[in-house]
């Protein structure tokens, strides 16, 4: 063994400050040399390329160019602006760029060549991509950014379309995107880039707090201070528009020669978006002792007359009331005028005071709540050079109702889209709710009272010869106020091809379809109208979600059942996708018609019973279709099911049912499978014996999914390939539990492999069980293999401590929140009547099991089935039934999203979504974005959250509001969002704190950090003198119990005790 002595060394390096890089950058912007062309966006870049920190963020503010000549040199100057992404702490600084004048000896038109189309438009598109958007910003002022793009070109003209926004949160950033258009208007030409403008992630209440805590503790006050001065100083890191700053609490010592003074209180940030939730700030900054040689007072200085002037703008023009969409501008013509009516008062020429508005920042307002601008506004006297500077702060009303803006806006939207024959009432309708809902805010319409309906549907196909057409009033009611407004919409059909385009996949569907029509039996006699619906509903089985294939039936010929021969309906299918077409001859058998099950013989024929009962068996086995897991014996215990089910529930199953002859095709990627097996019927009384033979459709997977890559980097397409990369991406988002098992591992990754062709074997399992105090393990490695060729994936992962239930207080009886982890259940000792317990879906338990079936009060689960959403969500949906009627369904969640889609019958009278609160064995009504139509529920969704879509209204023990709650006598505080909260709140009345183990209301003696607080039987803090017990307790203004000290002359020890 070779041992090499050399000391290794290793480099640490420090992370770059804002600082470090606003000194880096403006170094490196003096020595910059500046030409007639450079941009904005060209400085920004300069200063990137310094930047090691990615949390660090470059922007220019107050930017101004003059261009050279070739008489004097130009220049480029502004403010240089970092910002630190995690605390939002700034740091800027002046910077000039000298632009040298033009050589003399080059003729200047030489020098700024005519500015061509793409010039223009790469410096349009690169100012959008590198501005930093607003989610309050409009179409029009995502086009006045744009064309702050110099245009040199008098020809050339610059235009945005289809911007579409994602608004940021305080979790995510948000974007704006689009496509800029340079138009020539002389040449009627133009050139377009699509661009992505960055919307940066919402200021929270914690993040504000952190900054405000820590600016305030290297802040200095003197006598002279006062608490509104520490609250616009506060108001000067807020960024979010929802945070409303507020003090509370104030109090103020002054400082004297011979003791120091204080200025203490709360500064309250409350968050208008969530509740109005509370989140303090306190603060107490000592004011040091004066110097005895100084005096306390001090004479004040006569103010200036611009001072004057100053003070009496800003008095008459603070609480005005402006619009959403003010801007610089718009003040400064408010300053303006209040200057021209008022200068000469203070002996001041009105031509000569010069009026400057910066940092405008705009709260906007809505249809519930008013908004408010603030800007600096600074007024100089030319003449004199005095300045004077205040903060204006103006009101925006509460935005008035715009109803027919509304409707106009939804009108814009749906018009620009091309629709197709398929395309229906309902889909239109959902599609126009949730636009409006959307952007109602914007027109003062309060999404909870608008109604939106599609009045004279009409829709006249397009042809191969013609295009098509689809009108309809568009109307839109304020369901509050009764108020109407309708707008006429026509939408295009484009022209269908004359000449069909092939589509093996098409054609590969209709196989598939025939195989399933030909296992339908229908009554006899059948019309065109019913095989029509037997037809679309096998070809919407074919799809998860919408179906985009259409079909028509035609040529029904009915073949007449003889005593040797069933009889059969054969008919002719044609099916559309787009301007593709695939035709089949397909068939279905007909039923019995005799009789009833359970009748006994008729007319001394034995068999008749035998046959509706193999008619009836048949038929409800033609209506589903099976997977390539399924077994003999899972076969044979389903057509014992059925015809146990066939029978009322008291008759004890007349017949003995055997399974022969069986054949197992598994479904592949491309194309179906099948399992096919007779069934022998005899009945236990008569030995009369009928023979069935079934055909079980399993369908293609259809799976889109590609392999992982292989030592060359390219994809991996084998079935080998894609089994892994599929269970990989499975194994990624599954969180082992202290209920996991080898088995059940085993079954679920057979099935997500089982397309492929693939087996899979779970070997070198190993679990440690996770307890309340450390958490488990679970690891073990998952073999693939097909023919000769193997791959292994390897698992490794912790299992999460166990929560345990905790009480709330030490006089508060403890409250258990765990769930049944393994299914859908209701409790029957309960008085919920089938009411399902959906477990929270962090527990994987509830989207890898089959969810077993509801014994209580008759209800009935689905098997779960996984549908991935147009947006991209994964959602696992299991129907609810009893006796066979729809009745709801368990909808979970893995993304948050505005809008999920989820299908239901199209007969189902919804009644209400509900989200489901795990903690608390609770469920509240989720009002705000639901949509509900026929044959179809759109819902916001959270991450990880379960919600049941009914077709009841829920009890009230089963429900909570939004505020506090009682359950198993804990106290709850649920947002808006229907989560419980977590940690100190303040409700309005006073602060309170939520346990973070189970979310519940504690009371008495409360640890938090260092310091120790008393939550009253009410779980509000006590502040002040306290008795608990034989002892007194003194509780600060800020709640922290006071220790080793003296208050009101007592004195208290380390305990907190006061020492009698």
């Amino acid at each position: 063994m070779v041992v090499n002595d050399t000391p290794v060394v290793t480099e640490v390096t420090e992370t770059q400050t804002k600082e470090d890089l606003l000194s880096e950058g403006s170094t490196s912007l003096s020595s910059l040399v500046g030409d007639n062309n450079m941009q904005q966006y060209d400085i920004i870049a300069v200063v990137n390329h310094l930047k090691t920190n990615d949390r660090l963020t470059v922007t220019i503010e107050g930017c101004e160019k003059g261009v050279s000549s070739t008489e004097t040199d130009g220049y480029i100057r502004g403010i240089l602006m970092i910002t630190d992404e995690d605390t939002q702490n700034q740091c800027g600084s002046d910077f000039e760029i000298t632009i040298p004048k033009l050589a003399a000896n080059i003729p200047t038109s030489n020098q700024n060549t005519i500015q061509t189309d793409t010039d223009l438009l790469t410096v349009a598109r690169n100012i959008l991509d590198t501005y930093t958007g607003r989610n309050n910003m409009a179409d029009h002022d995502v086009l006045s950014v744009a064309q702050t793009a110099q245009i040199t070109n008098p020809d050339l003209t610059i235009g945005v379309v289809g911007i579409e926004k994602s608004v940021a949160t305080t979790d995510a950033q948000g974007q704006i995107i689009g496509t800029v258009i340079v138009t020539n208007t002389a040449s009627h030409t133009n050139v377009n880039e699509s661009f992505t403008m960055t919307i940066p992630k919402l200021q929270s209440a914690e993040d504000l707090a952190y900054i405000i805590k820590d600016n305030f503790s290297r802040t200095s006050v003197d006598n002279y201070s006062v608490s509104e001065v520490l609250l616009e100083y506060a108001e000067s890191f807020r960024t979010n528009g929802n945070l409303i700053l507020s003090i509370a609490d104030d109090e103020k010592l002054d400082a004297t020669t011979d003791a120091d003074g204080y200025l203490r209180g709360q500064i309250v940030i409350t968050d208008i978006a969530n509740n109005n939730l509370q989140t303090p700030v306190f603060y107490n900054i000592p004011i040091t002792k004066l110097p005895s040689t100084t005096p306390v007072t001090t004479q004040p200085t006569e103010q200036t007359d611009i001072q004057k002037l100053a003070d009496y703008v800003n008095s008459s023009l603070t609480g005005k009331p402006v619009i959403n969409d003010v801007t610089d501008s718009m003040v400064n013509d408010l300053v303006t005028r209040a200057v021209a009516l008022k200068a000469a008062w203070y002996d001041l020429d009105e031509n000569q005071v010069e009026v400057t508005v910066n940092g405008l920042q705009v709260n906007t307002a809505n249809y519930a709540i008013p908004g408010n601008a603030n800007c600096i506004v600074k007024l100089k006297d030319i003449t004199t050079g005095q300045t004077a500077s205040f903060t204006l702060n103006l009101s925006i009303p509460v935005i008035a109702e715009d109803l027919a803006g509304l409707a106009q806006a939804v009108h814009n939207n749906m018009v620009s889209n091309i629709v197709t024959n398929d395309d229906t009432q309902i889909p239109l309708t959902v599609d126009a709710f949730s636009f409006a809902q959307t952007i109602c805010s914007t027109y003062g319409v309060n999404g909870q009272s608008l109604g939106v309906t599609l009045l004279n549907f009409q829709k006249n196909p397009a042809t191969t010869s013609s295009a098509g057409s689809i009108t309809f009033d568009l109307e839109l009611e304020n369901i509050s106020t009764g108020e109407k407004v309708q707008r006429p919409i026509q939408l295009n059909i484009l022209q269908l091809n004359s000449n069909p385009v092939p589509n093996s996949d098409l054609d590969q569907m209709a196989t598939q379809l025939k195989t399933m029509l030909s296992n339908i039996y229908m009554n006899n006699p059948v019309n065109e109208a019913e095989v029509q619906s037997v037809v679309d509903n096998n070809v919407s089985r074919l799809f998860i979600g919408d179906c985009p294939v259409t079909a028509s039936v035609s040529n029904i010929e009915i073949i007449a059942p003889t005593s040797t021969v069933d009889g059969k309906v054969k008919y002719h299918v044609t099916l559309r996708l787009l301007n593709s077409v695939s035709e089949i001859d397909a068939y279905s058998k007909f039923t019995s018609s005799t009789g009833t099950i359970g009748d006994g013989p008729t007319d001394g024929e034995t068999s008749d019973e035998l046959n509706q009962l193999a008619s009836y068996i048949r038929t409800e086995i033609s209506k589903g279709y099976t997977t390539n897991t399924l077994t003999p014996e899972l076969a044979e215990r389903y057509v014992t099911f059925l015809a146990q089910r066939a029978y009322t529930a008291d008759v004890a199953l007349p017949v003995n049912i055997d399974l022969y002859n069986w054949e197992l095709v598994k479904a592949t990627e491309n194309t179906s499978g099948f399992a096919s097996f007779k069934v022998d019927l005899t009945m236990k009384a008569t030995g009369d014996k009928k023979t069935v033979d079934i055909e079980m459709i399993i369908p293609a997977t259809r799976d889109e999914s590609t392999g992982g890559t292989i030592g060359n980097g390219t994809v991996d397409t084998t079935d080998l390939g894609k089994a892994k990369n599929r269970l990989t991406e499975f194994l990624n988002d599954y969180n082992p539990s202290n209920t996991t098992s080898k088995e059940l591992l085993q079954a679920n990754l057979t099935t997500l492999a089982s397309s492929y062709g693939v087996t899979v074997e779970v070997a070198d399992f190993e679990k440690i069980e996770s307890t309340s105090t450390t958490a488990g393990r679970c690891k073990f490695n998952v073999n693939l293999s097909k023919v000769n060729a193997v791959m292994t994936i390897s698992f490794d992962k912790a299992i999460a401590k166990v929560t345990s239930p905790s009480s709330s207080s030490s006089s508060s009886s403890s409250h258990s929140s765990s769930h049944n982890s393994s299914s859908i259940k209701t409790d029957s000792n309960s008085s919920n009547n089938g009411i399902p317990k959906a477990i929270s879906p962090t527990n994987e338990s509830h989207k890898i099991e089959i969810v077993k079936a509801i014994t209580s009060n008759g209800l009935v689960a689905s098997t779960p089935k996984e549908v991935i959403t147009s947006s991209g969500n994964r959602i696992v949906v299991s129907s609810l039934s009893k006796d066979n009627i729809f009745t709801g369904a368990v909808v979970t969640s893995d993304k948050a999203t505005q809008a999920t889609e989820v299908s239901v019958p199209s007969n189902a009278k919804i009644e209400g979504v509900y989200k489901y609160i795990p903690e608390l064995s609770k469920y509240i009504k989720v009002e705000d974005g639901v949509g509900i139509a026929e044959g179809k529920v759109v819902l916001p969704t959270q991450q990880d959250s379960t919600y049941f879509v009914t077709t009841q209204v829920l009890p009230p023990a089963e429900t909570v509001g939004t505020g506090w709650a009682q359950v198993n006598n804990n106290w709850y505080l649920i947002d808006n969002t229907g989560n419980p909260l977590k940690g100190w709140q303040n409700d309005g009345k006073g602060w309170t704190y939520l346990a973070h183990e189970n979310s519940a209301m504690k009371t008495g003696w409360l640890k938090d950090g260092s310091a120790w607080y008393y939550l009253k039987d009410n779980g509000y803090m006590a502040t002040g003198w306290v008795k608990d017990g034989d002892n007194w307790y003194y509780l600060k203004e800020n709640g922290s119990m006071a220790a080793d000290t003296t208050v009101d002359g007592y004195t208290v020890d380390s305990t907190g005790a006061w020492v009698k």
